[in-house]
């Protein structure tokens, strides 16, 4: 028996339209998630307790080493950082919060991300 070859179907031009719309979509869907979900502890530090288990996790899974510098320190120098900060419109709950150490949560500031801190805007 002979086969007959088949050709490819030609590849279709994205819509990157509708790839934004869903990426938008997605992320919208993701906050509204997290305002039903996330605990949020009102204004201000995190509580001693959350503290200190959000710790004692990255102790366990990552050792004392900060993530963003990549320094190890000792245990007391680890902090409960705001990813997005409080003065801009950041909220004191679990999804927002991340260990790193003194030295790089005081030096980060107001700062929310690398484009704020290479741009130097402060809150």
């Amino acid at each position: 028996m002979y086969s007959i070859p088949v050709a490819a179907p030609a590849p279709q031009p994205v819509n990157w339209g509708k790839v934004i719309v869903a990426g938008l979509g997605a992320i919208a869907m993701w906050k509204v998630l997290q305002e039903l979900t996330d605990d949020d502890f009102g204004d201000g530090e995190y509580p001693r307790a959350v503290r200190r288990d959000l710790i004692d996790e990255h102790v366990e899974a990552e050792g004392c080493n900060c993530p963003d510098c990549g320094r190890r320190v000792p245990r007391s120098s680890l902090s409960v950082d705001h990813k997005w900060p409080m003065s801009r419109g950041g909220r004191t709950s679990l999804n927002n919060a991340r260990v790193i150490c003194r030295s790089c949560n005081s030096r980060k500031g107001a700062r929310a991300n690398v484009f704020d801190w290479l741009s130097g805007v402060r809150a």
